[in-house]
């Protein structure tokens, strides 16, 4: 999300007094410090996650999100910006460029141990709803900024693409595989505590560890299958605790060494590297 090429541009042949205060510039640059700190945050676990279950990273995950998110409302409640707005932001913008492309690399850096632990498919899921929520905000400001830098934010926004693409690649097979047995047990998620069984994540009903919807209590009596019958009745399943869906409901299907989703659906809802055009 750089605005490195566009700025440049505009700060040609702008003539605005130096002593007038731009309009929007404090509204805007304080949308982008809290992008900035948030996405170093999260970059700052994605470097020290070491294995196990990452649950240090994926509360900073959800912060970003959120902050993100948060800023798709900024932007549509903003009017348009000017060229001295735009040169006022460039120096942070450019901050935020290159820690959005930093995060981007680390991350996609650090897929050995995601492997080892079973988290592959599931940082993945989450690198596809950041790239939507950052689709979702460079729409929500490109339409404020001025009309001589709009080709340029387009292009800006298939560089972050291109970003995306890569840390995507990095997290895919054959280049990353969740180690099969790999996803840690019970109490085993290197801290003596442990996470309950994982399921594939879907691109539309992934929910987050925030809600943590999509993993049931183990259940206290016989569960229940379809038409009052007890689960794992007619199947083979013996005493089976695994509560089963009820018809019409997809039943969903177990990855082996697989993590819990790492981050929340946020389907093209927030917003990624700032105004910007940072990454």
């Amino acid at each position: 999300m750089k605005f490195t090429t566009a700025s440049a541009l505009l700060a040609v042949g702008t003539t605005a007094n130096a002593h007038i205060m731009a309009r929007n510039s404090e509204t805007i640059t304080g949308l982008l410090q809290s992008v900035f700190d948030s996405m170093t945050n999260a970059d700052n676990h994605v470097l020290e996650y070491e294995g196990g279950f990452p649950s240090a990273l994926r509360q900073a995950g959800e912060d970003l999100i959120s902050v993100l998110s948060a800023g798709v409302d900024t932007a549509h409640n903003m009017e348009p910006l000017t060229s001295q707005d735009v040169l006022v932001i460039t120096p942070l913008s450019q901050k935020l460029s290159a820690v959005g492309a930093k995060f981007l690399k680390d991350i996609g850096d650090a897929a050995p141990k995601f492997a080892a632990g079973g988290y592959c498919s599931h940082v993945n899921t989450f690198i596809q709803h950041l790239g939507e929520v950052s689709d979702a905000f460079f729409s929500a400001n490109k339409e404020k900024f001025p009309e001589e830098s709009q080709g340029y934010a387009e292009k800006e926004i298939q560089t972050t693409d291109g970003h995306f693409a890569e840390a995507k690649a990095a997290l895919s097979p054959p280049v990353c595989v969740d180690a099969v047995g790999g996803a840690p047990q019970e109490g085993d998620d290197g801290q003596g505590h442990g996470e309950p069984a994982k399921e594939e994540p879907s691109a539309s009903t992934s929910i987050a560890w925030n809600t943590g919807a999509g993993h049931p209590e183990k259940p206290t009596g016989a569960p229940q299958g379809e038409c009052g019958q007890p689960a794992g009745h007619g199947a083979g399943e013996g005493n089976s605790t695994k509560p089963k869906p009820h018809s019409g409901q997809p039943s969903p299907e177990p990855v082996k060494g697989a993590g819990h989703i790492l981050f929340p659906s946020v389907a093209a809802a927030a917003l990624l590297a700032g105004v910007a055009f940072a990454l």
